[in-house]
């Protein structure tokens, strides 16, 4: 291609973006950019939560550049570093700036539930670890590489659940430590139920936890019923366009 093709070429691309029409409503948003006080190489954010003062915490991981870190957003949206989370909180630092495990507070923030890179389910306390089972299986052709899942979900008695071999869903009572293998599956395609791990959760407002899978179901599971509604494949969702 000589040189007046290229200048043509690149006139024509310009040209057709310059002209494309930009969807009503498409730009209707406010993004406020909130700058933190690490460098960028430090900015490895693992964790938010809100305590009852209103404020947001934030833990970053620890990496070859840092030890782990915490900071606070405050009401003027202005950041500050700390050097640990307010004292009733337990932050051993070994869980909590490790990206590879899986973890959550219980209700008081006293402990910590942890699933670690090989699936085995702890409690961690102060001066205490409780093993209590291994949840998660390995992946076919991969002897040591776990099904681990990425999230709890909490239900609104303060139970709960991940998914273990296969996807199966556990119960895990923080009360009596209790763990239950429910009669549950997460969706997968055939053949991929290896690969079924619980990869996000939230429970929402009339009791119903929402989940997201490694292989992108969208779930919506009834804890009181333990059953898992309308399992939607990520390729299936409708988007909004605006």
């Amino acid at each position: 291609m000589n040189m007046k093709k290229i200048v043509l070429f690149i006139i024509f691309i310009f040209t057709v973006f310059s002209l494309a029409k930009v969807p009503e409503g498409s730009t209707d948003f406010f993004l406020r950019i909130i700058d933190l006080p690490f460098p960028p190489y430090q900015r490895n954010i693992i964790r938010f939560f809100e305590l009852d003062d209103g404020r947001i915490y934030g833990i970053i991981a620890r990496s070859e550049f840092t030890k782990g870190a915490v900071f606070v957003i405050e009401k003027n949206e202005k950041v500050i570093q700390k050097e640990k989370l307010p004292d009733e909180i337990f932050q051993p630092e070994d869980v909590i700036f490790n990206s590879d495990l899986t973890w959550t507070w219980n209700k008081d923030f006293t402990r910590i539930i942890v699933l670690d890179n090989e699936g085995l389910l702890k409690i961690v306390a102060k001066d205490v670890i409780k093993e209590i089972a291994r949840i998660s299986g390995t992946r076919p052709f991969e002897p040591e590489g776990y099904q681990v899942s990425r999230s709890f979900a909490h239900d609104a008695s303060g139970n709960l659940y991940t998914a273990g071999k296969d996807g199966i869903l556990y119960k895990f009572n923080l009360e009596n430590y209790k763990l239950e293998k429910l009669n549950v599956r997460l969706p997968a395609v055939k053949g991929r139920e290896p690969w079924a791990s619980l990869d996000a959760a939230t429970l929402a407002d009339d009791g119903t936890i929402y989940m997201g899978t490694f292989d992108g179901y969208l779930v919506q599971f009834d804890p009181e019923k333990q059953t898992i509604i309308n399992p939607v494949s990520y390729t299936h969702l409708t988007l909004p366009t605006s």
